[in-house]
Order: C-alpha cells, then sequence, then structure tokens
C-alpha cells in the first residue's frame, strides 16, 4: 500500500486525468491481479469523482500499456508501478519482503472478490510489519469462508446440524439447527467447529491439525500480552490458510 495521504494529494491536488488516477489506485492494491469491482471500490474509497460512471476496463486498455489484463484480473506495468510508488513512497520503507512477495503470487489465484479483498489487507498488515493484525485478519476471513462453504450444501449442512445436535445434547441450550455462518458462529466455538468439519469429512486431520494450531496463534495475537512474533511465522500463518482455505472452499 502506498502513504495514503501522498495518494490522496496526487489524485485531487493535481491535474490528473481519469486514467492516471485509475492507475494509482490499481497500484494502490498491490502486486497482483485485481478486478474490476475491486479497482472501483478503492477508487471509490480515495474519492475518484463519479467512478460508477467510469467504464474502467475501457481507461485502463487505453492507457498505453501501463495497464494490462490477465485471467487473475488488471496489474500496472511494473516499470510505471515503480514510477508510481517511487513518486509517492510505500508507508513502510522496507522493501517488499520476499515472503510478502510469495503470498502475493497466491493472492492472485484466489477467485472470490469479498475473500480476495480481505486477504489482501492482510498481507497489506503482513508487508507493513503489523503482524498480530495479519495474523488476526486472515483468521477471521479464513473461518467465514469455512463456515460459508460449510452451510453451502444441504447435505454438508444437514450433516454438521446433526453432528452438532448429537455432540450438544447434554448442553442446557442444545442445538438449534442453523442455515446461516452467523448463526453458526453464535453456537460453536471455533475449535469445535473445527473438530465437526472433521468428523463429518469437509477436512482431514492433517488440515485439521494445521488450522488448530492456526487458531492458537489467532488467539495468542488477539489479545494484549507478551507474545512475540516475526515476519515468517505470519507468513507460514497467512500462507496455510490460503492454501487450505481460500483456494479451495471460495
Amino acid at each position: 500500500m502506498l502513504d495514503r495521504q501522498k495518494v490522496v494529494s496526487a489524485i485531487h491536488g493535481q491535474e490528473k486525468t481519469v486514467r492516471e488516477k485509475l492507475l494509482i489506485c490499481l497500484t494502490n492494491l498491490g502486486q497482483g491481479g485485481h478486478s474490476v469491482a475491486e479497482i472501483r471500490d478503492q477508487a471509490k474509497q480515495l474519492g475518484v469523482k463519479q467512478v460508477q460512471k467510469i467504464n474502467i476496463s475501457l481507461e485502463l486498455t487505453r492507457s498505453n500499456g501501463n495497464a494490462f489484463r490477465t485471467s487473475n484480473g488488471w496489474e500496472v506495468l511494473p516499470k510505471r508501478r515503480e514510477e508510481i510508488v517511487n513518486q509517492l513512497g510505500l508507508v513502510n520503507a522496507k522493501p517488499t519482503s520476499v515472503a510478502a512477495e510469495s503470498l502475493r503470487g497466491i493472492l492472485a489465484k484466489v477467485r472470490s472478490t469479498d475473500a480476495k479483498a480481505f486477504l489482501t489487507e492482510a498481507v497489506s498488515c503482513c508487508e507493513g510489519g503489523l503482524y498480530r493484525a495479519a495474523v488476526v485478519l486472515s483468521w477471521v476471513g479464513a473461518i467465514h469462508v469455512l463456515q460459508t462453504a460449510a452451510l453451502a450444501k444441504n447435505s454438508t449442512a444437514a450433516a454438521l446440524n446433526d453432528e452438532a445436535t448429537r455432540r450438544f445434547a447434554n448442553r442446557s441450550s442444545g442445538w438449534r439447527v442453523v442455515s446461516k455462518p452467523e448463526e453458526l458462529g453464535a453456537q460453536l466455538k471455533e475449535g469445535d467447529f473445527l473438530e465437526i468439519l472433521q468428523s463429518i469429512g469437509f477436512i482431514d486431520s492433517s488440515v485439521k491439525k494445521h488450522l488448530k494450531i492456526a487458531l492458537d496463534l489467532r488467539n495468542s495475537c488477539g489479545h494484549p500480552n507478551s507474545f512475540q512474533l516475526a515476519e515468517h511465522t505470519v507468513h507460514s500463518h497467512v500462507e496455510v490458510l490460503m492454501l487450505n482455505v481460500f483456494l479451495k472452499h471460495v
């Protein structure tokens, strides 16, 4: 991510064409392909006027080769991206690490616009040294994806509800049949949710093992304490979630 104040100043404080503004917005989203919806949302956040009426694909197509479209979405030509980054400056002066670049490469393969936007923010936190935030954001997104996927098919949803009913038969409130992710989250702790997913065959034991490790790390990062972590731990955490949740279930 670029320095927001400089981005806003560049878009609103100087004479720039719509195409130039879109290139800045696309650069600000980070490396990898981005959908028109993502670019439009970014432009709205940065105050680009009449963005709803702009044909973004047409404008980028006519950008003299400064932007190009792949199967993963729109990207800025590396040379032009470098020029914009040098002009506006990064939030963190450190060069992008090999680990973060690896995550960007996986991120480009995520199909869901919503999941991709969530993960992009998590990776940006990783790049900016906001490691606890990266861990928490990526986990929250992953658990929502799993909840949504588990309830998407009637057969899987029925198996989940049956197993939860059996497990919590002795609980005072019993188990209320769920059909929405928020209902599931309200009744079931995340650790128990992972156990049930394995028991109904939605995930296997090895995936559950690593997701439990990810949950433990999220819990360590989600509360004030003396726990310390560094980039490679965060990279491993986000990579596990990308490969085993986001790329499989969205």
